[in-house]
């Protein structure tokens, strides 16, 4: 691994403490704010309930790497020193769903230099050779490439897709829905005036605490769905999903968020949970009542999403991963997320 000396200007600190990582809340936001990527992966709140997460399970120890240039944070990025398979690794800091990992960086014509010096500084941080694991790595991460250039071994153990849609491209929300299969657009339509027609429905966007006992019949109807489907996600039967997310957005510092449901009177047949970022409405959770399939509720909230997205004015939603043909209907833009390997030799 070449081991270049930094570049004019810039300058590196790894912090190691989590009050540390507190204290410069402001200048981290600082950075999201003119990030390629605002993700409220990436917010300071989110990663500190992260670490919260995960300080108890012996050995984990934190590790954020900052890069300066001309004293400006210009990158940085937040890992976590763990153990995989009973061997020592390092990981992003995330909350244990399903969520993109990357750096928080300001594009510049150095980008690439930056993104070297983070990885050589990691490096540094840790006692003995590692593998930096990705569970779901942006294929644009300027990470990918630096390795490369540092002749770091890397590999790429599965590829998954992730839709979005680029709202920018249709005039308006009536001019999308045009853009759509016809089968996918009369599908949309018999089901909204199916689900119109059932007495007491309602879509809406919860306020206040509503919010909250929303998302907890969000969370436990995906509970009882991996139970029924056999599907093992530590993050949900732990519960220490529902914990964070209630902290989240809860005080000042908490995202722009939108929980979404649709009712037959009070009873809840979908919920849908999505975040503000800047120009992007990120989606993040979405479930419903299985006895209501044959109005396909999910689905149908995701097209209303949509609906919503225009009239507030966004510029694009990003989907994520997962669920990948029913997202396909809905837009033919993705990119790669990968499962990657970094060896820091």
């Amino acid at each position: 691994m070449r081991s270049d000396p930094l570049p004019s200007g810039l300058t590196v600190e790894v912090l190691r403490d989590y009050r540390a990582f507190l204290a410069m809340r402001e200048e981290w936001e600082q950075l999201r704010a003119r990030a390629r990527f605002a993700s409220v992966f990436l917010s300071h709140k989110w990663l500190w309930l992260s670490w919260e997460l995960r300080w108890r399970r012996f050995p984990n120890r934190l590790r954020i790497v900052l890069v300066r240039d001309n004293g400006r944070l210009a990158m940085a990025g937040a890992f976590v020193l763990h153990l995989f398979n009973l061997w020592p690794a390092i990981g992003f800091l995330n909350s244990g769903t399903p969520q993109h990992d990357d750096v928080l960086y300001e594009p510049s014509a150095r980008t690439g230099e930056q993104a070297r010096a983070l990885l050589l500084a990691l490096r540094r941080a840790v006692a003995f050779p590692r593998i930096l694991r990705a569970q779901r790595l942006r294929d644009d991460c300027p990470l990918r490439a630096a390795a490369a250039d540092l002749g770091l071994k890397s590999r790429t153990r599965s590829r998954l897709v992730a839709v979005s849609l680029d709202l920018t491209r249709h005039a308006d929300y009536e001019a999308y829905l045009m853009s759509l299969s016809q089968k996918t657009r009369q599908g949309h339509r018999r089901h909204l005036r199916q689900l119109e027609a059932l007495e007491g429905y309602s879509y809406r966007r919860e306020t206040g605490e509503a919010r909250f006992a929303a998302i907890a019949w969000l969370f436990e109807r995906k509970r009882q769905w991996a139970r029924e489907k056999g599907v093992e996600a530590d993050w949900l039967q732990d519960r220490s999903i529902d914990r964070f997310t209630d902290r989240l957005l809860r005080g000042e510092d908490a995202p722009e968020a939108w929980v979404t449901t649709m009712r037959v009177g009070e009873r809840i047949i979908a919920a849908k949970l999505c975040f503000e970022e800047r120009e992007t409405l990120n989606y993040s959770k979405i479930t419903h009542d299985p006895a209501f399939d044959h109005y396909s509720p999910g689905f149908t909230a995701n097209v209303l999403m949509i609906r919503d997205a225009f009239a507030a004015g966004f510029a694009r939603i990003d989907m994520g991963q997962g669920n990948f043909e029913t997202k396909r209907r809905l837009s033919k833009q993705t990119h790669e997320v990968l499962v990657e390997r970094i060896e820091l030799r």
